[in-house]
């Protein structure tokens, strides 16, 4: 066997090794990012389920109070009208964060698809390396089949196997 083979298939095996682990690193990457993902977005329902519920309970309130303030006297209505504004105010301000918050989630959708759509680029890009290497192996077998056949360079110390890379002799001699 060449030199220049045995370099060549080293060199995708490196390849093939290198692939796989990135793939396992973006697949642990996903499942961490997914993860962390749905916690942000349990945390952030959960927190503005609190922000709304706050806001109806204090809306409540102040709508009670409006309408004792109005059976006791019109001269309190500006005062009352002054605090529903300020409400309004709030009521804007949590519906500005609860539209920042969507779109954060939106954000985090979009690259976990992205990431998604990696993670199926590099797994088929890991099964032509697959089946690269599988013709790879099966020319290898070929030729060793061959010079075997062939005769080889055959000697007692060896067994015949000098001509093959010591990781194909291991494997033989393992098998």
């Amino acid at each position: 066997m060449s030199l220049s083979l045995m370099k060549e298939i080293e060199n995708w095996k490196s390849k093939f090794l290198k692939l796989n682990f990135e793939h396992e690193t973006i697949k642990t990457k996903y499942e961490h990012l997914m993860n962390s993902m749905q916690q942000s977005k349990d945390l952030i329902i959960s927190e503005c389920e609190k922000k709304i519920d706050l806001i109806n309970n204090e809306n409540k309130k102040i709508l009670e109070q409006l309408q004792k303030d109005k059976e006791v006297a019109m001269a309190r209505v500006e005062s009352e009208t002054s605090k529903l504004n300020e409400m309004e105010k709030i009521n804007k301000r949590y519906q500005e964060e609860i539209n920042e918050i969507n779109g954060l989630i939106q954000l985090e959708s979009n690259r976990k698809e992205s990431l998604s759509l990696r993670l199926i680029d590099l797994t088929n890009k890991v099964q032509e390396l697959q089946a690269d290497n599988s013709s790879l192996d099966l020319q290898i077998e070929r030729k060793i089949d061959l010079k075997i056949l062939a005769g080889g360079n055959q000697s007692e110390e060896n067994n015949g196997f000098d001509y093959m890379p010591t990781t194909i002799k291991q494997r033989i001699r393992h098998s």
